[in-house]
């Protein structure tokens, strides 16, 4: 219980939000559950988890997200789509 306590106030030192550390810690078991008893299902096949639209759907989002968190993604990514403005033209 104190290792936990310590390992709490140094992630709050840290400035580490609260929330997505407790959600995977919750939702992690169910997770861990599920795809046990999914690749139970196919005999150990993972490919059904990429070939249902919603699931490779899922998938993909997933990766995105991690990639663009990545912080050289995010600046390219943010040039790319910077707007340069051009300074208006007087009409007449």
């Amino acid at each position: 219980m104190i290792a936990f306590g310590v390992i709490g106030f140094v992630l709050r030192e840290m400035r580490f939000p609260m929330a997505p550390i407790v959600l995977g810690l919750i939702l992690g078991t169910l997770l861990d559950k599920s795809l046990r008893r999914g690749l139970l299902l196919t005999d150990g096949d993972p490919t059904p988890f990429f070939t249902r639209p919603v699931s490779a759907g899922i998938a993909i989002l997933t990766a995105l997200t991690i990639v663009f968190s990545i912080p050289v993604v995010q600046h390219r990514v943010s040039k790319l789509f910077r707007r340069t403005r051009t300074p208006a033209r007087p009409s007449g």
